[in-house]
């Protein structure tokens, strides 16, 4: 069984440098796929670390995120 580190809306917007009211509109918009963990709404760290490599080309790829 793998374990994927989720991140709540407010940390993925800490982790990308935008607010929380841009990530929120990013979901609104389909722009960023989220996983219902009950009522919440979770965002892959994967997706997050590959978001950003496109993004941002100066962070290296072997960065993580969250640790």
């Amino acid at each position: 069984m793998t374990v994927t580190k989720l991140f709540s809306v407010p940390q993925f917007a800490r982790a990308t440098g935008l607010s929380a009211a841009a990530a929120r509109a990013m979901i609104r918009e389909g722009q960023l796929p989220t996983v219902r963990v009950g009522r919440r709404q979770r965002v892959d760290a994967r997706w997050v670390e590959k978001w950003l490599a496109t993004a941002n080309p100066d962070i290296p790829a072997t960065q993580t995120i969250g640790r």
